[in-house]
C-alpha cells in the first residue's frame, strides 16, 4: 500500500441497559418490569500502519451508507489523509493506494 493511505472501517458501539437486581421482601416473588434502552453511536476508524497514524471520528449516523459517511473522509482529507481503502472494497489496487 502506498505512504499516506489508510484502511478505513466503521463499527456500531452500543449500550442496551437493563435493570437486574432489585431489593424485595424474602419468601416474596419480586415482579419487575423490564426496562429496555438502546443507546448507540457510530465509530467510523482509519488507520495507517505504515506511518503509524489513526484517524477516527464519532458519528450519530446509524445506515453507515456513503452519504453518511463521505462528511468524515472530507474531514480526513483536509487532515492530510490523502487516499483511503474502505473495509470490504472490491478492488484495493486503487490509482492512489496501489499495492
Amino acid at each position: 500500500m502506498a505512504p499516506g493511505c489508510a484502511v478505513a472501517d466503521e463499527m456500531r458501539v452500543g449500550l442496551r441497559g437493563m435493570v437486574r437486581r432489585v431489593w424485595g421482601l424474602r419468601g416474596v416473588k419480586v415482579v419487575q418490569p423490564l426496562q429496555l434502552r438502546y443507546e448507540w453511536r457510530a465509530l467510523v476508524l482509519a488507520v495507517d500502519g505504515l506511518a503509524g497514524r489513526l484517524w477516527w471520528r464519532w458519528t450519530m449516523q446509524m445506515n453507515m451508507k456513503a452519504l453518511s459517511l463521505a462528511p468524515v473522509v472530507a474531514v480526513w482529507q483536509q487532515a492530510g489523509l490523502p487516499g483511503i481503502v474502505w473495509d470490504g472494497a472490491g478492488d484495493i489496487a486503487g490509482s492512489r493506494c496501489g499495492t
